[in-house]
């Protein structure tokens, strides 16, 4: 997940500065105005944007999924 993708308000991230606060320190407690995430095929992204759009929903690409050893996690880039 690219935390710079996230769609954070505006009102929130004031908070964080105004605290001087890390984003590793942030993320722990709260989801950064991602809401809820959607994990779909690289090849439908596009139209699952869309789809979310015509609903009135917003949707935005905020990172990728690997390949990976041992258990899962999700990382931050």
């Amino acid at each position: 997940i690219d935390p710079t993708l996230l769609p954070t308000p505006d009102w929130m991230k004031a908070i964080f500065a105004k605290h001087d606060a890390s984003f590793e320190q942030i993320e722990s407690v709260f989801n950064m105005g991602a809401g809820m995430i959607a994990a779909v095929a690289r090849s439908e992204a596009e139209t699952f944007i869309s789809e979310c759009g015509k609903r009135s929903l917003k949707a935005v690409r905020i990172g990728h999924i690997e390949q990976g050893q041992g258990e899962a996690q999700v990382r931050f880039i």
